[in-house]
């Protein structure tokens, strides 16, 4: 916040040289919880804490300062660790993103808009948020329930109703839920703001994994199929362009790495990791693999292995036979076993 604020309202730069440090992402590192200035210094200084800052003189200045070096000096062993370093060196990189800010095409939006007008009137008769309602609903189109809540309702809420989404009716229903919250959460905000230059907070302590997270509004988690992805403009106009950048199987790479798996990471530096897995799972050579086949691997890769979905669950969201995931399951216990074994000791660690 405070870079930032400098960048913008006395146009300073940093020159690459200058190095920051953050006092609360240290903390966050370090794995505090409560990473208020307030809360830290009374825990580590002994210091007051005060809040009225529209009364603040200059004692409130000098406990200001003398707390953020007493946490300075607290949590400074943290700039020895690669967190801590990462952490701190970002912070120049997103407080100039949140100055530059995203740009929108208002032209494209208001048309955007217009093509969400029929939102505004309920697709359904009855009232989709009572869960009794919207259960009678499924079961009078057939939908067979299976889970009930601590009140004896049937279970209807999205990540179960997932489970069903290969059935019609649920699937309309599915989109049309996720239409309305693109419409009501993204569209209709965006079209009623004063600017359309957008600085959304992006937060390096926002999440326990380490994840970025995003605020006010959230630009880090755009729907995907959505006619709302193409407002969104280069703030260089015809000169820029927007890339698109995905870390490629990081998550399986990372677990190669932790696992020490030395024949599942050489797996991985295949050409084609999912279609390798298909491959040797149906008995196929990697050219001869259908696209069909490769999707039920990738599928497996990440949500059956390293994430413990069930043969079942998988199946169904991508409808197919249990068996044909249990089969690549399977496969994997066999040929990649210190994975296997790592995966199962992480399961036993008490978080």
């Amino acid at each position: 916040f405070d870079l930032s604020w400098l960048m913008y309202k006395a146009g300073m730069t940093f020159a690459p040289s200058i190095e920051t440090i953050d006092t609360m992402l240290l903390a966050h590192v370090a794995g505090e919880r409560q990473l208020s200035l307030k809360h830290l210094s009374m825990m580590y200084g002994n210091f007051k804490g005060r809040r009225n800052t529209l009364a603040a003189d200059e004692s409130y200045l000098v406990e200001d300062l003398l707390s953020t070096e007493c946490l300075y000096n607290k949590f400074k062993d943290q700039l020895s660790t690669f967190a801590g370093q990462l952490v701190c060196n970002a912070v120049k990189t997103f407080a100039e993103a949140k100055v530059n800010g995203v740009v929108l095409d208002e032209k494209r939006l208001f048309e955007v808009r217009d093509d969400y007008r029929q939102y505004d009137t309920p697709k359904y008769s009855f009232n989709v948020d009572s869960n009794r309602e919207l259960s009678a609903y499924f079961i009078a189109n057939g939908v067979k329930l299976k889970d009930k809540t601590d009140r004896g309702d049937y279970k209807v809420d999205i990540k179960t109703l997932d489970n069903y989404k290969y059935i019609p009716v649920v699937e309309e229903y599915l989109n049309y839920q996720k239409e309305v919250g693109i419409y009501q959460k993204f569209i209709k905000p965006y079209c009623e703001m004063s600017s359309f230059v957008i600085r959304p907070n992006i937060m390096l302590f926002g999440t326990e994994t380490g994840r970025l997270s995003c605020s006010n509004p959230n630009v880090q988690q755009i729907p995907n199929r959505s006619l709302f992805k193409d407002i969104f403009r280069s703030r260089f106009k015809d000169e820029g362009v927007i890339a698109s950048i995905d870390l490629d199987q990081a998550e399986l790479r990372i677990a190669a790495l932790l696992s020490g798996d030395e024949i599942y990471a050489k797996a991985l530096l295949s050409e084609d990791f999912h279609r390798l897995v298909a491959g040797k799972t149906y008995g196929k050579n990697m050219s001869d693999v259908t696209k069909e086949e490769r999707f039920v691997a990738k599928a497996v890769n990440f949500g059956g292995v390293l994430y413990g979905g069930s043969a079942t669950g998988i199946a169904t969201r991508i409808k197919v036979d249990p068996s044909v995931v249990a089969k690549v399951q399977a496969w994997y216990k066999k040929e990649f076993v210190i994975l296997t074994n790592w995966i199962e000791s992480q399961k036993q660690i008490s978080v």
